[in-house]
């Protein structure tokens, strides 16, 4: 299910909802693989109009919650990909939780905490989630990331902190908490993690 040809005809000709019936039953090693081609499908923008349609995405969040395994990643992804549009923004901002974000950001692969980093970011940007958020103490997750070396990392966090302080209620609070990090990071190299830093 990774060419975008194999995941219309799956969308199209009913197989979104067999895998969405599939992701709900108690066999795990089902639930496994179901997650596994829904992440797959989330992955793909023109999917996720029908993917929120069927119902799911809080069915996916309540589930996260409960898995420690790789299964629970695959929620996480699944969830991170989803929110990469506006509409999924809008409804994890409004009617969920950021914790599998958070739970993603915990992942021991760069490539996982990117992108529970970049959804961070991209939440951020609206205002009710800032709040969330900040609820939620997302400033330990972005301080403690401080400490990873990778461009692309720092970028993410430096711009998540930018989007935070946007509510003028928060930026004492992030002064006080990371402060420290914040000048680390506009020590460093790239000039985009500077500008958002300073």
């Amino acid at each position: 299910g990774n060419s975008s040809s194999t995941q219309a005809q799956i969308v199209v000709h009913g197989g979104l909802s067999a895998l969405m019936s599939l992701s709900q039953v108690n066999d795990g090693f089902s639930q496994e693989f179901a997650f596994m081609c829904l992440s797959n499908l989330a992955a793909n923008k023109s999917n996720h109009d029908p993917l929120i349609k069927q119902g799911g995405f809080n069915a996916f969040i309540e589930v996260s919650f409960k898995s420690t395994n790789s299964l629970g990643i695959y929620h996480m992804f699944l969830i991170a990909n989803l929110i990469s549009k506006s509409e999924g923004l809008s409804r994890i901002g409004r009617d969920v939780s950021i914790k599998p974000l958070l739970m993603l950001s915990n992942s021991s692969t760069i490539h996982s905490r990117c992108l529970a980093l970049s959804s961070l970011r991209r939440l951020a940007m609206i205002r009710e989630a800032r709040e969330m958020m900040m609820i939620e103490n997302v400033i330990q997750v972005l301080t403690r990331e401080c400490i990873v070396t990778q461009t692309e990392i720092s970028k993410e966090i430096s711009s998540c902190l930018f989007n935070l302080t946007l509510n003028r209620s928060h930026r004492v609070t992030i002064a006080e908490a990371a402060m420290s990090e914040l000048v680390v990071l506009a020590e460093g190299n790239d000039l985009d993690t500077i500008r958002l830093s300073v």
